[in-house]
């Protein structure tokens, strides 16, 4: 079980890491202050981790890294979960404020036609926003780089790219994947794109892609996939690749936080040298 108000968040997580400082009350009732990391970031909190433990009956301030550092108050909520390191917290917001990350979060649920989310970047004014995409929208993505959405900022309806959240406004590193690429030296695109995940022992996990490149994707499930297994990866839509079906291999796995669920990093292999799947669970 995950802390309250995370398991049942109010939008979208984006499976990416900020580093952050976050300023409390420790158990002896000292105010300390510890630099940490934010995971698993939404509309209205995230995940937390710092070195020493705080006290959990007072609010604590979150400020961001980057250039243009952003703070605000949180409401700091243990994780109930059997195994969690200490320091490992959730976080709500004690406010209104709902881009805190400087992300535009859609509400959590898709609307009918809406087939993924996908991080993208206003080509005017450079804010970034998780959008609900169909896959007329994704394949015009693909083909021309850029679709139509409504911005926040510009107010307007504006040109939104793939996002490049490392390189914004020069500030390195601040937006970043918590586990190490699948693909290293390609490009990454932040799209929870559907999938079917399915290993030769018969496991199948429904599931969505953290984020995917041209020789790999990342994703998450609460089932065991061993380093170095082979898997089938079945797409509802794969706009990279146009197939449905697409073998890769397991090449890396880390835990979550106060979770039960895992970060697995897959790299697209040819289907010829996988092995027969096994049958499928009813």
């Amino acid at each position: 079980m995950l802390m309250p108000g995370i398991e049942k968040r109010r939008s979208d997580r984006l499976g990416v890491k900020v580093d952050v400082r976050v300023k409390g009350v420790d158990p002896n009732g000292e105010i300390v202050e510890y630099e940490g990391s934010a995971a698993g970031l939404n509309r209205h909190g995230a995940r937390i981790k710092i070195p020493w433990p705080l006290d959990c009956g007072h609010p604590v301030r979150v400020r961001t890294t980057q250039r243009k550092p952003r703070q605000a108050d949180f409401r700091l909520l243990p994780i109930d979960a059997p195994k969690y390191s200490v320091g490992d917290y959730g976080i709500e917001s004690l406010a209104d404020n709902e881009n805190f990350w400087g992300i535009e979060f859609p509400d959590s649920g898709g609307k009918q036609g809406e087939d993924a989310r996908v991080l993208l970047e206003c080509g005017i004014c450079h804010s970034m926003a998780l959008f609900p995409l169909s896959i007329l929208e994704i394949d015009a993505l693909r083909t021309i780089g850029m679709v139509g959405k409504p911005c926040r900022t510009c107010r307007a309806e504006s040109p939104f790219h793939y996002a490049d959240p490392i390189l914004l406004e020069g500030e390195s590193n601040w937006l970043v994947s918590p586990h190490r690429p699948a693909d290293r030296g390609h490009r990454r695109v932040y799209m929870q794109l559907p999938v079917e995940v399915r290993n030769s022992r018969g496991d199948v996990e429904i599931t969505r892609t953290e984020n995917i490149s041209k020789t790999g994707f990342c994703f998450t499930s609460e089932k065991k996939f061993l380093r170095g297994e082979t898997v089938r990866a079945v797409f509802p839509f794969d706009p990279i690749t146009k197939r449905t079906e697409l073998g890769a291999r397991i090449i890396r796995a880390s835990s979550i936080a106060g979770s039960r669920r895992k970060f697995y990093g897959a790299r697209f292999a040819p289907l010829q040298i996988l092995g027969t799947p096994g049958p499928r669970p009813v």
